[in-house]
């Protein structure tokens, strides 16, 4: 590619991502859209691997949802039993975990190929993934690894993962520019930073 064919490609600043208060803040005309449910949501994505436990503070931080909120939010999950709190600090219960396992129960493909991954992982001796798109995430849904880790249900960034490869072959060079992280990710596992 030459200076003057470079020169005349659109510039693209990485996608911004807007925090969730303002994704949820965007659908409240919608007389069918739960705020409260959605903002439930976004308290327990708050929570991640490196912060599992988090004051009501640091998750209206994380969210930009209102301290008040936050409390709400917390305090449902705590009666529903999803979270629990030592008084100051909050954290996920495992509970939470039924939620994805509802998907997964009800998804076919994920539980047909559980067998076969199994088997890729023990003939090649290594980890062996199914995943699906989540926007500019992926959703990992089926993982065989070796009998010593467990099998998890993880969202990553795709530019972290294999899967960012095949997408941005099939893909105008812009769409990939944008699928650079606007948020710092930790280098070791792709996970956010903080």
């Amino acid at each position: 590619m030459n200076d003057e064919s470079r020169s005349n490609l659109p510039s693209m600043a990485p996608a911004i991502v807007a925090s969730p208060a303002k994704r949820i803040e965007a659908l409240t005309g919608d007389p069918n859209f739960m705020t409260s449910l959605a903002r439930g949501l976004a308290v327990i994505h708050a929570f991640q691997e490196r912060k599992r436990h988090l004051t009501i503070a640091q998750i209206s931080h994380r969210t930009e949802i209102p301290r008040a909120a936050v409390r709400r939010c917390l305090y449902t999950l705590i009666k529903l039993g999803y979270a629990t709190t030592d008084g100051r600090t909050y954290s996920l219960l495992p509970k939470v975990l039924t939620l994805g396992h509802a998907y997964l129960s009800s998804t076919p493909l994920a539980v047909t190929a559980q067998p076969i991954l199994d088997r890729l992982s023990n003939e090649l001796h290594e980890a062996c993934s199914m995943a699906t798109l989540e926007g500019d995430e992926v959703l990992y849904v089926a993982r065989s690894a070796t009998p010593q880790r467990l099998i998890s249900v993880d969202l990553m960034p795709r530019w972290t993962t294999i899967w960012n490869t095949p997408t941005c072959r099939s893909r105008p060079a812009a769409h990939c520019i944008r699928l650079k992280p606007s948020v710092p990710r930790s280098p070791r596992s792709g996970s956010r930073a903080g």
